[in-house]
């Protein structure tokens, strides 16, 4: 399929209060959608709901399971991808780069997303990009288990240090932009983001 540019693409963000950025620990399935509320969700998470765009970070390839594959392709939202792998047969479709680690060099540029340890990190990073000026975070655990399967601790907690300091390298950027940035998780083991209930 045809992917489109970034640059084409308007969300017509003064229509929403907040951006909520969905990730896939098992605090997500605790979050019900508020009036005003755009969404930006990673991977898997439309086993739980389907969000106004769905961010995939990994190849196809990366997505050992084919069933699993094909489930994220027939999501019905938009899609934000790197990889033209995949098969998108519904909704609007546009390719991103990979920018640079740790680093927000790249926010004028719409078409490059720059990264962190997590799909959630980038989410925040693109709906900052989307001029959203509260964004919040829910399913960024650090948890044992997934949403969505009982698979144990998370594969980035031998990393967990950087991984929190990365998310505070990032709170301290978008403040210094004007943009509020909370965690809705009660169970998240960030330290990083300032928790509050919703």
């Amino acid at each position: 399929m045809k992917y489109q540019s970034i640059k084409t693409l308007d969300f017509y963000i003064n229509k929403y209060k907040r951006c909520v950025v969905l990730g896939n620990g098992t605090s997500v399935t605790s979050y019900v959608k508020q009036e005003g509320d755009f969404t930006i969700g990673v991977n898997d998470i439309c086993k739980f709901m389907t969000p106004n765009i769905l961010l995939i970070v990994d190849t196809r390839k990366q997505f050992k399971s084919e069933e699993r594959a094909q489930e994220i392709e027939n999501t019905d939202c938009i899609h934000f991808v790197r990889d033209e792998e995949w098969n998108f047969k519904k909704g609007k479709s546009y390719m991103f780069k990979l920018g640079c680690k740790g680093q927000f060099v790249n926010f004028d540029n719409k078409e490059v997303i720059d990264t962190g340890y997590d799909s959630p990190y980038m989410a925040c990073i693109l709906a900052a990009k989307l001029r959203f000026k509260e964004i919040a975070i829910i399913g960024v655990d650090y948890t044992d288990n997934h949403f969505y399967a009982q698979d144990g601790p998370h594969n980035l907690m031998r990393h967990f240090d950087l991984v929190d300091s990365y998310y505070k390298k990032l709170y301290d950027f978008l403040s210094s932009k004007g943009i509020k940035f909370v965690n809705l998780s009660k169970e998240s083991k960030l330290t990083s983001v300032p928790k509050i209930s919703d």
